[in-house]
């Protein structure tokens, strides 16, 4: 096991390390979302229904509320366009 200060990860090197770094950014957000956020023993999974977010709304761990999360990689800019003009 690594200590804490073993290995400075950073995104340049996070990048390297993946052929597609945005699906891999996307998967790692999915796995902290589901290991800190989530009921144990939930199944994340796409939803149609539910543009705009990752997963399906799950139950929080707390089992109060039904959440979900969005996560995007972006390079430098996003891209988006102003279309209020």
């Amino acid at each position: 096991m690594l200590g804490t200060n073993q290995y400075d990860l950073t995104w340049e090197h996070f990048a390297d390390l993946h052929a597609d770094k945005e699906i891999a950014f996307e998967n790692l957000c999915r796995s902290l979302f589901k290991r800190e956020l989530c009921v144990e023993n939930a199944i994340l999974h796409s939803d149609s229904n539910h543009p705009g977010v990752e997963v399906a709304p799950v139950l929080s761990r707390d089992g109060k509320d039904y959440i979900s999360f969005q996560a995007k990689y972006f390079d430098n800019t996003i891209g988006l366009t102003d279309t209020n003009k």
